[in-house]
């Protein structure tokens, strides 16, 4: 198997691909994805494995979706994470709609990250399921979202975001 790469005393998690800050800001516009990677792959396990800017298919039924998780975290003792990094400072409307600040201070509507969490999720259990031979009758899948710019506690975000499964900028130092 793959062993995680030895950077002075750390042992840094296998990430794939495996990318430089330069490159996610050069491929996907987005440092605060960039400082997410690189917190998740140097501070989590070396027999963890990272998988970042997933898209997925789902074909349910006679509809086809398409989406895409941010990172998918493989922890072969804990099971099989998906999280979603979102920028900016986000905010939401009394109606539940979610919304960032762009570099000019406006209001640019975006998904609910952990609606976006709970879909992802269920397409890579429901795929992985698929897989014939495989047990993953002790699998265990949970979602999370990281909110990478806002610090501190962030009080009530709704009943599907519970402060367990939200991490914040402040929070990336401890992610493990």
């Amino acid at each position: 198997g793959m062993v995680g790469i030895t950077r002075g005393e750390w042992i840094l998690a296998i990430m794939v691909p495996s990318l430089t800050s330069e490159q996610i800001e050069a491929q996907h516009g987005s440092n605060s994805e960039a400082s997410v990677y690189a917190a998740l792959r140097d501070r989590l396990a070396a027999d963890v494995t990272v998988l970042y800017s997933v898209p997925w298919i789902d074909i349910a039924g006679n509809q086809k979706r398409d989406g895409e998780i941010d990172f998918i975290v493989i922890d072969p003792h804990n099971g099989i994470l998906i999280l979603e990094a979102k920028g900016g400072t986000v905010e939401i409307s009394s109606g539940g709609r979610w919304f960032t600040r762009d570099s000019n201070g406006n209001l640019v509507g975006i998904t609910n990250p952990f609606r976006q969490g709970v879909d992802s999720k269920y397409v890579v259990e429901r795929q992985i399921d698929d897989i014939p031979e495989l047990d993953t009758s002790g699998l265990t899948f949970g979602h999370g979202v990281i909110l990478s710019d806002m610090l501190g506690s962030l009080g009530n975000l709704g009943v599907d975001a519970p402060p367990d499964i939200v991490i914040t900028g402040d929070e990336l130092e401890v992610i493990d």
